[in-house]
């Protein structure tokens, strides 16, 4: 087989080559900025890891302020009670799971700006947190409650918005 050999000689559809590139280049980008984000660090520990802890502070600050608040389920299921499709039925669903992930985002949130504060201890999985939303990726922690997608953090409030 030739180096390149287009999707036909496997038995793949003519598209799987154009989602293998876009696949490959959207690895690409995260990686450099992963590595961007690493060589903006100027050898200073102390001022990389203060810079970081800002940004990840303002970030924070940011889609706190954004976020919506939860919708009340309870409420609106009596209002549409006499309206019970099944298109309502699946709405009232994904308002359940909408609830969950506002609330997770709250939480989460919350405990990374105490501990950026100082206030509580910087655990493991809140280091995640804060380096994604440095590198303005969605942590992993939404990730398996958030809709599928490749969006980037900056445009997954906004996005969140529009959907509701």
């Amino acid at each position: 087989l030739p180096i390149n050999s287009p999707p036909e000689v496997l038995g793949l559809n003519a598209n799987a080559e154009i989602d293998s590139f876009t696949s490959q280049a959207h690895k690409l980008w995260n990686h450099l900025l992963i590595l961007r984000r690493d060589s903006e660090s100027d050898g200073l520990g102390a001022n990389s890891a203060a810079s970081d802890m800002s940004l990840a502070s303002e970030v924070t600050e940011r889609i706190l302020q954004s976020l919506p608040s939860p919708f009340d389920r309870e409420a609106l299921r009596e209002s549409l009670r006499s309206k019970m499709t099944p298109t309502t039925v699946v709405l009232l669903q994904e308002l359940s799971h909408f609830n969950r992930l506002v609330n997770q985002m709250q939480t989460s949130l919350g405990e990374l700006k105490r501990s950026l504060s100082g206030e509580v201890a910087l655990s493991s999985d809140l280091e995640q947190m804060a380096i994604s939303l440095c590198n303005g990726q969605l942590p992993s922690n939404w990730r398996n409650l958030a809709p599928e997608t490749r969006k980037s953090l900056p445009n997954c409030p906004q996005v969140a918005c529009v959907r509701v």
